[in-house]
């Protein structure tokens, strides 16, 4: 019993240790995206940062070839491209218009 008991403090304390790497991650990057937002003016340069920095946190071209499901695979290397950039393009635009970080990304 007592080493079930230790096992379990042990488990759920291993968890609790990981639960904040990744929250703290999303946190540094938050606090770095609101940095550039609120230190530089609405421009090409602002736009082109946070671009920067989105581009590091997530695998958009990953997303964009899931996001069409099977259909991808009947696309030409062209039509991917597009795809992919137009797909960007929407997600970035629309993570500024939610966080006031701009009009546009693009």
């Amino acid at each position: 019993m007592a080493i079930s008991v230790a096992l379990t403090l042990v488990l759920l304390s291993a968890g609790v240790g990981l639960a904040g790497a990744p929250t703290d991650q999303v946190q540094r990057s938050v606090d770095e995206v609101l940095k550039v937002t609120r230190s530089q003016p609405d421009s090409a340069a602002r736009r082109a940062e946070l671009r920067r920095m989105a581009s590091g946190l997530f695998d958009f071209e990953e997303t964009a070839k899931r996001a069409p499901g099977p259909h991808w695979q009947q696309r030409t290397s062209a039509e991917r491209e597009e795809f992919v950039k137009l797909f960007t393009d929407l997600l970035l635009q629309d993570a500024a218009r939610e966080t006031g970080a701009g009009e546009s990304t693009t």
